[in-house]
């Protein structure tokens, strides 16, 4: 079909298709079209266009439903899933194929069963121009939260920045996406596996990171003294989570949450300015994962 669409190079075709999707303007279920050293990705208001060819339904019907990590893929554990599993052993050819039953504990482990191929849920990945190395059975990882990323950088560039914490990092992708734009960021995480791939990933990225392994709850008095926080634990409970932010008066803070469909935000969060609210995708049929953009009064 013949489409509107962009020429970008292959260094930030992947950058610009994220910047797309949160402006609503990216065309979505057709493949995009290589030409040499560039990329052609149909969009709303292209300056081009060119033929593109439709994706298969069966993959647009599951897309949100698994993860693809370096060579591996991830499913979450739901009514279809051998369904799914079925499409993306004929379509992806993976190394490996894991089943995900939710994230245990404060570690952030995710509870998976390999029920196809071999090896460990672990590989290098790439997003946002950066490269992770991603072992799920140590620390946790999401690819899907690498637009809502790019969605805190550009958000922290909005305001004073001379500090940033990022409070729960994992294996630092916002951290390091942070450092690579020149921002000085100070990174958390109660994990000391997750800490240990955050160094090593910090230097594949060739940065030099501030990384601590702490419980930065109860550390919470202390890092007030920055001009941002990103909270990136959404399965943490709403009531711990606020109070946590009851240090953070004055401040701009990055909030990543679940929240049901039919909740209001101005009742949960009363005497805080809700400056953005951005739902990154469904978690079930009523809650979605949300990212919010606040300042405490």
């Amino acid at each position: 079909m013949e489409l509107p669409c962009i020429k970008v190079r292959k260094e930030i075709a992947e950058s610009t298709i994220n910047k797309l999707k949160s402006d609503g303007r990216l065309i979505q279920g057709y493949q995009l079209r290589k030409e040499g050293e560039f990329v052609l990705i149909p969009c709303r208001d292209g300056n081009e266009k060119a033929d593109f060819k439709e994706v298969r339904k069966n993959y647009l019907e599951h897309k949100g439903s698994f993860e693809k990590i370096g060579d591996f893929y991830v499913i979450k554990e739901r009514n279809n899933w051998e369904e799914i599993a079925k499409m993306l052993i004929e379509r992806a050819n993976p190394r490996a194929i894991f089943l995900d039953s939710g994230v245990k504990g404060n570690s952030r482990i995710r509870d998976l069963k390999l029920i196809y191929g071999e090896g460990e849920p672990k590989a290098f990945h790439r997003e946002n121009h950066i490269k992770l190395y991603v072992d799920l059975s140590k620390a946790y990882f999401s690819p899907r939260l690498a637009t809502a990323r790019i969605r805190v950088l550009n958000n922290v560039l909005k305001f004073k920045h001379d500090v940033v914490i990022d409070m729960y990092t994992g294996i630092a992708p916002i951290s390091i996406l942070l450092k690579k734009n020149g921002i000085n960021v100070y990174s958390f995480d109660i994990n000391p596996e997750a800490v240990k791939i955050a160094k090593l990933n910090f230097q594949l990225n060739k940065v030099q990171g501030n990384l601590a392994i702490a419980n930065s709850n109860s550390l919470a008095k202390c890092l007030a003294k920055a001009d941002q926080i990103i909270m990136n634990n959404p399965t943490q409970r709403i009531e711990t989570s606020l109070e946590v932010m009851e240090y953070f008066k004055g401040k701009v803070i990055h909030l990543f949450l679940m929240l049901k469909k039919d909740q209001k935000i101005e009742e949960i969060f009363k005497g805080i300015e809700i400056l953005e609210k951005y739902e990154i995708h469904g978690y079930s049929p009523s809650v979605s994962l949300y990212y919010l953009l606040m300042t405490m009064l």
